[in-house]
């Protein structure tokens, strides 16, 4: 291959990122190489960095997000070219594939996981969706989620609301936009500061989650309404608990949660947490429906879009480790990105 290449690599659990060279390899059949121009940093990032989630052996590369450049394809890949622009999250850390791993400057991507971007659409921009839109897809349509109707360009009103808890996350604001192309009325939460942003994705009705009394006003607002459950894109204990109370009072009902463990919870109330990479690994044809079949157009036209701030932590990979101390310290209706 012509091309060399680099990854941020950690040699052990909690050491900081060292830049070495890593593998380029062809791709192979459905697959793409992809040249990396920007690369999203998740709070996921720091845990897997600091107590090693999902990593199974050292020296090691993570991350979830990039955009780039489609640089070489495989046999029998039809939807992408050469010089075509994509976001993607790669699947590495599943298939324990070194060349399929996210920060780095090239990474070999399954063709179907590979979105067009628009032509107008910076990479950095790009970068700020994939972990979340794939989150929101297993969490909305999986079998062993909320299995709605898939999200389609002129959606169908649905009968139904949805309380979306942490409507500027990243996760939040992929969820939001795509229950709204499934159809159904959102209901959702922010600090004060973030609500007009929030409702420009097709939230109904705001909530303050820091308000004393959020319980009580969700609780009046959601009582004449057929709710169909809860999902916790912040993903705390104390999130967690405080829906739970909501839904109890609403005589009960499931919350979709990225909390690793989702227990003690009211006998009327049920809990699972989304693993996110699902509606590729398990239900593929989910995956497809929203990635392949949707989002393209989706984003042409602006329907699913990222409106949060962005802040370029640096540019190289040297910098990923700056993007992930930011995370880690806390950022609020921002995606933290790094630029090549």
């Amino acid at each position: 291959m012509p091309f060399v290449n680099q990854g941020a690599w950690i040699p052990s659990k909690g050491a900081r990122i060292e830049v070495r060279h890593s593998k380029t390899v062809d791709p192979g059949e459905g697959e793409v190489l992809i040249q990396n121009h920007a690369w999203g940093i998740n709070p996921i990032d720091g845990k897997m960095q600091s107590l090693g989630i999902q990593l199974d052996s050292y020296p090691t590369m993570f991350g979830c997000d990039v955009a780039g450049e489609v640089v070489a394809v495989g046999e029998n890949v039809t939807t992408l070219k050469v010089g075509g622009r994509v976001l993607a999250h790669p699947l590495g850390l599943q298939s324990k594939r070194e060349c399929e791993l996210a920060f780095q400057l090239y990474s070999i991507v399954e063709a179907r996981w590979a979105v067009p971007i628009p032509a107008d659409m910076p990479y950095e921009e790009a970068a700020k969706l994939p972990l979340g839109i794939l989150t929101a897809t297993t969490g909305l349509y999986t079998s062993q989620h909320r299995a709605l109707p898939l999200p389609t360009l002129k959606p169908t009103p649905q009968d139904g609301t949805l309380l979306i808890w942490g409507g500027s996350s990243n996760v939040g604001a992929a969820a939001n936009q795509l229950a709204t192309a499934s159809g159904f009325a959102v209901v959702s939460t922010a600090s004060v500061a973030n609500h007009e942003m929030v409702r420009k994705l097709g939230v109904v009705e705001m909530f303050d989650h820091r308000s004393p009394s959020v319980v009580l006003d969700l609780v009046e607002h959601l009582r004449r309404k057929t709710v169909l459950g809860a999902f916790d894109a912040i993903g705390t204990a104390q999130t967690t608990k405080t829906i739970a109370e909501i839904l109890s009072q609403l005589g009960g009902g499931r919350i979709t949660s990225t909390l690793p463990n989702v227990n003690d919870l009211p006998p009327t109330v049920t809990g699972k947490q989304i693993f996110a990479p699902a509606s590729f690994l398990h239900e593929p044809a989910i995956g497809e429906a929203v990635w392949h079949n949707f989002l393209p157009q989706a984003l042409q036209n602006g329907q699913i879009r990222s409106v949060l701030k962005t802040c370029i932590a640096g540019r190289g990979l040297e910098s990923i480790q700056t993007g992930i101390d930011e995370v880690s310290n806390g950022v609020s209706a921002t995606k933290v990105v790094v630029v090549a």
